[in-house]
This record gives C-alpha cells, structure tokens and sequence, in this order.
C-alpha cells in the first residue's frame, strides 16, 4: 500500500502488527482446545470414533489433504465445536439503534452479549441438544448439512468473525484424519471421561489423560 492509502485508514506499522499477532493467538488457541476436545470426545464416544476411522480409511488413501470434503467427519467436527462451544460468549457493539421483535430498544452504541452456549443448545434446532450427536450435521442420505452451522455460529458472525475459522475448516479435520488413521484413542483403563468444560474466555476440557494405540 502507498503511504497515502495507509495514512487514509490509518493503518500503521504497529496496528498491522498486532493485527497479525491477533490472528496468530487467537487461531492458534482455538484450534489447540478444539483438538483437545476432539481427543477427549472420540476417546468417550468409541462408536462415533469407529465411524470416523471406517470414513477415512474408506475414502483417503494417500494424504489428508481432502479430510474436510468427507461429510460424516465434517458432521463430527462441527458437533465438537457445537457441544464444546469453545467460545460460549460474543461482546458486539450495537451500530444502530434497533427495537427487538419483543419491543426491547437497544440505543445506538450499547455494548451486548452474544449466548452462543444457548445458541448451540436450542431445542427447536438440535435433535437432544445436551448429547454428543454428530447426525445434527447429516443430511437422511449421509450428506453433510451445512445449513446447520450458521445456527450455532461457532466463529461468530459478521466482520469481526473468528479469525481461526480458515484453519478450522481445512485443518482440523486433516490432523482428526490422521490421528483416526494412524491411533485407536481410548480413556485409561477404569476411567470415564469427564466432559465438563472448565470456565473462561473459551470453554476447554479439565485435564485428561488417553491412551493412543498404534493401528500398524
């Protein structure tokens, strides 16, 4: 950019820094409690973590590169991150003053809490909302149904979405992929996976531990 068309959104040297550094930690650290939570969630379900594995032998033969294209994944992916609802509240800012459909105004400039947490857990949308069901992304003939994830907003809505969603979609399930391909994942013997999140900016799993099985 020219220094005039930089100066015109003042955009500076140090703006653009932590922009960059914005996109880093935030993709970087969503990914990581999605991935935990993926390991945790195969390692309680063991039937969905089979179907999963059948999948990706079944259709991938050589590299992953093409794990997001597989819809019973894709389901599985999107159920972790409506069940974890990693990001289980969204801050906007109201740009125009709006009356709700309940008659509540909300002026101009208002500060206001998204529930995504409520968003993911509607009952006139999710089939057993409070169950680990990925059939909540699948089409009857197996397809994946991808008019679902826009109910949930797992990275959140408009402009000021999750910068991590690029990786989310294309990443995620490449590392699920070969971990399903290469591991059995299983909790330690005796031991139930504990499923409730541990509080904060993101909801991430307590402390676990797994026993990962070489397939070959």
């Amino acid at each position: 950019m020219t220094s005039e068309a930089k100066a015109e959104i003042n955009l500076t040297d140090e703006i653009l820094s932590v922009g960059v550094c914005d996109v880093f930690r935030a993709g970087v650290e969503s990914m990581t409690v999605a991935m935990y939570w993926t390991v945790l969630y195969m390692s309680a379900f063991p039937e969905i973590q089979e179907k999963v594995r059948t999948e990706v032998d079944d259709k991938i033969s050589d590299n992953y590169d093409n794990a997001h294209k597989l819809p019973y994944l894709q389901a599985v992916m999107h159920e972790v991150y409506r069940f974890s609802s990693l990001t289980p509240f969204a801050k906007r800012t109201v740009g125009d003053s709006l009356t709700l459909a309940d008659g509540t105004f909300i002026p101009k400039g208002t500060s206001v809490l998204l529930n995504l947490w409520a968003l993911s857990r509607d009952p006139n949308v999710w089939n057993e909302p409070y169950k680990f069901n990925p059939d909540n992304f699948l089409k009857p003939d197996g397809s994946f149904d991808g008019s679902k994830v826009e109910k949930m907003m797992p990275f959140g809505y408009g402009m000021r979405r999750c910068p991590g969603e690029g990786s989310f979609k294309v990443l995620m399930p490449m590392l699920t992929a070969a971990l399903m391909s290469n591991f059995v994942i299983e909790p330690p013997s005796g031991v139930t996976p504990d499923l409730e999140p541990l509080f904060g900016i993101s909801l991430s799993p307590k402390p676990y531990k797994v026993v990962l099985k070489p397939r070959h």
